[in-house]
């Protein structure tokens, strides 16, 4: 009779994150606050995070003793917020997470064949964006024009109202 061993202890398994910003224009923009999501593609399930200001994040998984000799797909990628001037990563990694039991009944993971302690899914943004004097309106033209047509406008109604009331004395008359 072989001997009875006991369950063995369920582990966490880690699906770590790299985010990194390349800054090309003027004003300078961190890593932190990226949305990172986790999508369970046997289940449709949605995990997500957000990085950190050194720009990590991480998810970790939960197996026990019934996730033996079990595969379990996901795929991880960065949500694209619509940031102005971000050009975003459009990587997705795809992950196969393998539990299985060593010789000393404990589990032991692994991520697309490699230890999974090893796995880094990294994404890389580009964001360009110079300071600016103000909002654009359009309008190049000097103020000096808009006030010169103001006076032309003026004089204009003034030469029209004594025209008018010229022309209602003449009637009268």
């Amino acid at each position: 009779v072989p001997p009875v061993l006991p369950d063995p202890t369920p582990i966490k398994v880690p699906i770590r994150i790299e985010k990194t910003i390349e800054n090309k224009g003027d004003i300078k923009l961190g890593a932190e606050g990226f949305e990172i999501v986790l999508e369970n593609l046997t289940t449709g399930e949605l995990v997500s995070t957000t990085t950190k200001p050194d720009g990590s994040a991480m998810f970790e998984l939960n197996f026990a003793k019934d996730d033996i000799d079990k595969e379990y797909r996901y795929k991880v990628y960065e949500t694209h917020a619509g940031k102005k001037g971000m050009i975003y990563d459009d990587t997705e990694y795809d992950v196969v997470i393998t539990i299985r039991l060593n010789e000393d009944n404990k589990l032991v993971a692994a991520i697309n064949g490699f230890a999974a302690d090893s796995f880094l899914a990294s994404f890389h943004n580009v964001y360009k964006m110079n300071q600016s004097t103000g909002p654009a309106t359009g309008d190049v033209a000097s103020i000096s024009y808009g006030f010169v047509m103001m006076i032309v406008s003026a004089a204009t109604l003034i030469a029209l109202l004594i025209t008018d009331r010229e022309k209602k004395e003449e009637i009268k008359e």
